[in-house]
């Protein structure tokens, strides 16, 4: 599935529009990326226009290398583990504001020797509220059951190992469950599992859902990933095991997600980006927009369908999911 002549392309995304996602990306295992914010206002005897939105997140695998912006008059704030940057367009009719970010592959890492009980492991991670049963990551007996169906006859000595290859289980699940729709409006992980005809939001939802109901804490993330399209607006999943916040795509069913994917939040389930104007006078309309291309990028070739752990035996190593 991997294509050496893989090409940056420039694709604009509409920042207020439904979340868009097509077919897998490839492999990427680091990559640096140029990812651009511009929009104009219409407006009416307006001024002292703020914009504020999401932005890519900063964590071991993600970092801002640069901001750059044609309005000096910017700051970031950080609020429950996600970002936001306010613009201050002033009366301005328009605004850009470029990001340079870098992203690697999560490298997973299990210990040999299973020597951590759910005490330590719920005092390591507070992760609670990714357990709920609740809004759109609701579950009902049907969802549990297959669930339960598709992760029942997996163990290991290792909690942690059993716990990952139960959660690549149900990605896979929903993966072959779900039927990719551009146009579709369901979110709920129980219209999801009914009507299998989400965007990736829904394919999010549902994977969160059921990981919850067999006890694997789950959350969504949100920003862009890249498609055969080009970088598009894409939700996915964090699965939290042991020390490890696991990134897995269960619309691309990769696991872990690569490194094309760019965070820019983390939050109960798959939502938009937020977006919050304000201004001074009568009335503003904004249109934005991102743009996204690849400064460089490095893939390989992981074997489809088996998770790559080099941790287990000191080399390359496969874990079939199957």
């Amino acid at each position: 599935m991997y294509n050496k002549s893989f090409w940056p392309v420039l694709m604009q995304i509409i920042l207020l529009t439904t979340v868009m996602l097509s077919s897998p990306s490839a492999e990427i295992t680091h990559s640096v990326i140029n990812l651009t914010y511009e929009g104009n206002f219409e407006k009416e005897k307006a001024n002292n226009i703020i914009l504020t939105t999401e932005m890519p997140l900063t964590d071991e695998t993600q970092k801002i290398l640069k901001i750059q912006s044609d309005k000096k008059n910017y700051f970031v704030e950080t609020k429950n583990g996600n970002k936001t940057i306010k613009i201050n367009a002033g009366s301005a009719d328009n605004y850009f504001i470029n990001f340079i970010v870098e992203k690697k592959f999560y490298g997973i890492k299990f210990n040999n020797d299973n020597d951590e009980d759910e005490g330590n492991r719920t005092e390591r991670w507070d992760f609670q509220d990714n357990l709920e049963k609740t809004g759109n990551v609701k579950w009902n007996e049907k969802i549990k059951k297959t669930a339960e169906n598709i992760t029942n006859n997996w163990h290991d000595s290792n909690k942690d190992i059993e716990d990952a290859v139960k959660a690549f289980r149900i990605a896979k699940f929903v993966y072959e469950y779900v039927t990719y729709d551009y146009n579709s409006e369901i979110l709920s992980a129980e219209d999801v599992f009914n009507y299998g005809q989400p965007t990736g939001m829904g394919y999010t939802n549902l994977f969160i859902a059921m990981c919850r109901s067999v006890g694997i804490p789950a959350r969504a993330v949100g920003g862009i990933a890249y498609t055969n399209k080009g970088f598009e607006r894409h939700s996915y999943a964090e699965v939290f095991i042991g020390k490890q916040r696991i990134p897995i795509d269960p619309t691309f069913l990769q696991l872990p997600a690569d490194a094309s994917h760019v965070a820019f939040y983390r939050d109960n389930e798959a939502r938009g980006i937020n977006v919050e104007l304000k201004w001074l006078g009568k009335n503003v309309s904004h249109k934005g927009t991102i743009s996204a291309k690849f400064i460089s990028l490095t893939d390989e070739s992981p074997i489809d369908g088996w998770l790559f752990n080099k941790n287990l035996t000191g080399e390359n190593s496969g874990m079939p999911i199957t």
